[in-house]
């Protein structure tokens, strides 16, 4: 990972702790299936930062199903 998206990630890490309202906590999913592989298309460092404080479960997220996922490149590598 690169420097600028870690700085980004510890930058969010540091809101949240402030509060943990001040970002937003939506994430959007997709997936070939319900049963997944999950691919975050939306929020990816917000969801790290939040992991590091523990906080990331309960979130809400949406989630897009299609198979036609596995043509796309961010969601290759997830299937």
């Amino acid at each position: 990972m690169d420097d600028e998206k870690v700085r980004d990630i510890k930058e969010k890490k540091r809101i949240y702790q402030n509060n943990i309202d001040a970002l937003d906590k939506k994430f959007v999913f997709v997936s070939p299936s319900i049963e997944g592989n999950f691919t975050i298309i939306e929020g990816n460092k917000r969801a790290v930062a939040l992991q590091c404080l523990g906080k990331l479960v309960s979130n809400e997220i949406y989630l897009g199903i299609s198979n036609d996922i596995r043509k796309y490149v961010w969601g290759r590598y997830s299937i």
